[in-house]
Parts: C-alpha cells; sequence; structure tokens
C-alpha cells in the first residue's frame, strides 16, 4: 500500500524478497531505474509511518519534488539529512548501487574495485564504503552467551630489522577474537576488536561488552584472562605449554577466524588497510560472517540501507598505508602429501576428543568435580597463568 512518502510500504513486519527489498539484480535495476525511485524507496524506509522532520522531530509536512517541508520549524529537509548520506555530492543511485554491491558480494569489494565499476573518483568511493563500515558497529549487538572460544590475534608481521615476535613488536596491532562454540566444530556468532593491548586493562572491559555473564569461556593461560572468575564468568583454561596438541587443535574456532580474516585482507584489499581505520574493516568482516548462512543477499542490502539512514557519520579523509601480514614459512623440504594428508587426520581425531571433553567442562556446575583422568584442559588458579 502507498504511503505519503512513495509507493512501497516497508513497515515492520515480515519481510519478503521482491515486495520489500530487491532479490536478485533485475529487480534491482526495475526499482531503481531513476532517481525519483531510490528517494521514494528511502523515504519509506525512513518514514514507513510518514514523515518525521530530521531537525525538529515533528510529525507531519507536505513534499515538493525531492524536498520535505516542515511547517513547524519552517524549513526543508530531504531523506538524507542527519544521515550518513547527508549533503553528498553522488547521487542516490551511485550509492544504492555501492551497496548493493557490497552486500551481495560475501568476500566484499574495495573501493579501487568500486572506483572503476561505478566511474567515480577513488576517494569518492573509499568515503562510501567507509560510511557503509560504520553501520556495521558491534557495539550494539546482542553480547555472545554460551561457551566462548577468546583468543588475541596479531596484525603487522616481523618488524624490518628486528626479527623478534610477539606482543612487543610496536608495528602490530592487538586484535581479539571471541567465537560462540557449537558442537562439531561449528563456529555460532564472533566478535572482533582492536585493542591497546592485551592485559587485563584492555580485554577485560571488551569481554565485558561482548560476552554474557555467566557464560562459560575458554582461554589459554595468558594473564590477562586471570579475573574472568571474579568478573562472573566460568573460566576453562588450557596452559599451551603443558597441552601435548597445538593450538590450532585446542582453538580451531579463533584460528580459523584469524586465517579467514587475514585472508580477506589480502584477498580483498591487498592489504592496503591503515591501521586508524581498522576497527571498521573489523566490524565489516565480522558482519559478513555472521551473515554468511543468509538465504538473501538482498536482505542483507536493506539491514545496510537500515543503518545509513539511522546513522549520521563523519568520515575523514583516506590514508592508504599496507600493513604488512606474515608470510607463511617455508623449508627446503616439503612433507609427502601422504604425511600432510595423515598429519591432518591426526590432528582432527586430537581436535574431536579435546572439544568433546571442553563441552563436559562447560556443562559442569562450579560444586561438581572436573571429570576423570587427567586432560590437556585444566582449570589454574588466577595466581598461576602460564601461556
Amino acid at each position: 500500500m502507498e504511503n505519503a512518502a512513495g509507493r512501497w510500504n516497508l513497515a515492520p513486519r515480515r519481510l519478503k524478497a521482491g515486495r520489500h527489498y530487491p532479490g536478485t539484480w533485475q529487480e534491482f535495476i526495475a526499482w531503481f531505474a531513476t532517481e525519483t525511485g531510490c528517494h521514494d524507496y528511502l523515504g519509506d524506509l525512513r518514514w514507513h509511518d510518514g514523515f518525521v522532520c530530521p531537525l525538529c522531530e515533528e510529525v507531519g509536512g507536505h513534499r515538493t519534488g525531492m524536498r520535505w517541508w516542515c511547517p513547524s520549524c519552517r524549513r526543508w529537509s530531504s531523506v538524507t539529512t542527519r544521515t550518513s548520506v547527508q549533503q553528498t555530492h553522488v547521487t542516490l543511485q551511485t550509492w544504492l548501487l555501492a551497496v548493493w554491491l557490497m552486500s551481495s558480494d560475501k568476500r566484499g569489494v574495495s573501493a579501487t574495485f568500486l572506483a572503476s565499476s561505478l566511474g567515480i573518483d577513488y576517494r569518492t568511493a573509499w568515503h562510501i564504503l567507509h560510511k557503509v563500515r560504520l553501520t556495521f558497529s558491534q557495539e550494539d549487538r546482542d553480547p555472545l552467551t554460551g561457551l566462548v572460544e577468546i583468543d588475541e590475534m596479531y596484525l603487522g608481521g616481523q618488524d624490518l630489522g628486528n626479527n623478534r615476535r610477539g606482543r612487543s613488536l610496536a608495528t602490530k596491532a592487538c586484535v581479539v577474537i571471541a567465537c560462540e562454540c557449537k558442537r562439531g566444530k561449528v563456529i555460532g556468532r564472533i566478535r572482533m576488536g582492536r585493542l591497546e593491548d592485551s592485559t587485563h586493562t584492555s580485554l577485560e572491559p571488551w569481554m565485558q561488552r561482548h560476552v554474557e555473564k555467566g557464560s562459560a569461556i575458554h582461554t589459554d593461560g595468558h594473564s590477562g584472562y586471570v579475573n574472568l572468575k571474579t568478573l562472573g564468568y566460568r573460566h576453562i583454561v588450557t596452559s599451551m605449554t603443558q597441552s601435548p596438541h597445538p593450538a590450532h587443535v585446542v582453538f580451531p574456532r579463533v584460528h580459523t577466524i584469524a586465517s579467514l580474516s587475514k585472508r580477506w585482507i589480502l584477498g580483498t584489499h591487498h592489504g592496503g588497510i591503515h591501521p586508524q581505520y581498522l576497527d571498521p574493516y573489523m566490524d565489516e568482516f565480522v558482519f559478513r560472517f555472521n551473515r554468511r548462512h543468509s538465504w538473501s543477499r538482498g536482505l542483507v542490502f536493506y539491514r545496510v540501507l537500515q543503518g545509513l539512514l539511522e546513522r549520521d557519520a563523519y568520515v575523514t579523509r583516506p590514508q592508504v598505508h599496507r600493513v604488512p601480514l606474515p608470510k607463511p614459512a617455508t623449508t627446503g623440504t616439503q612433507a609427502s602429501g601422504a604425511l600432510k594428508t595423515s598429519k591432518r587426520k591426526q590432528d582432527a581425531a586430537n581436535q574431536k576428543l579435546v572439544e568433546d571433553e571442553l563441552f563436559t567442562w562447560a556443562e559442569l556446575d562450579d560444586t561438581e568435580a572436573p571429570p576423570t583422568p587427567f586432560s590437556p584442559l585444566s582449570e589454574l588458579p588466577s595466581s598461576e597463568p602460564v601461556r
């Protein structure tokens, strides 16, 4: 039913492809063939119950062309007023096409690809993509629950002229990863965030925002996690110095996310990410991964547009700087295919055993005794952190 803003009725209800959002590329072309069609759609998406002045928040007004007049404050406004698209010099068709390309491809798009595809300047393409990324913020999402696996990774590789590895390098960015654990090595929702360092003063506030209290958190023996029990979490610790299994067997989910995120940065963006803008890129990766099973890419397009119309974002000029990522180590002699296959099978078998015991520990009450016999998973006293 047509309302005051246009010909779509986009009131919150059961959303259907072809009615509330384009389900295919052909529908996208038909819906947004003109600038007026784009304006009508965004108007219905923002004011599905009727026009509300974005300047004084009074209800009611009349439309002239693609502008709205508010009799209360006696000012003109448009569908982009006080949104991320405000005062843009790019047509709404270009904006919607950029959002469609960004949301329909699971790998995402780079600013260079978008600029060449739409025939716009690189900086314009960068600003469009970055404003869209700001709508992917993880701060207003529901916290993770159940059994949660947490670890850190470091983006940046080795410091030139210094062969040291670890947390002490100033050229690296510390990124913490949290994954909901499902049986069968299945990864639920994830959260990622860049921290100043990996100490408990940085880790604890981040975990309190993104992990629900009472959840079971599985970490290594890093000293930054020693106070989790006092914060209301059930803490399961695996000391990697005492575990007979490698880290990718004991923490398979965070290692998978770390590998996928690095490959995404190198593959889609070719490592061209300035450390200043790393947070929005991590938000984009989390947004895409958590919606990897979405049955309709058009619904993702709909949600991104909602975020654009709700957020008034200011973006500074882009600074492109390549963050070098560590290259895989190579050896003089490569293992044969049979040995590699055998090692993968052995790791999978060990990972299944570790996972079964991990879920057993997570389901136990604090009053129950830990399972026997001894396992590489052991709760360590907070006074004895072991890495």
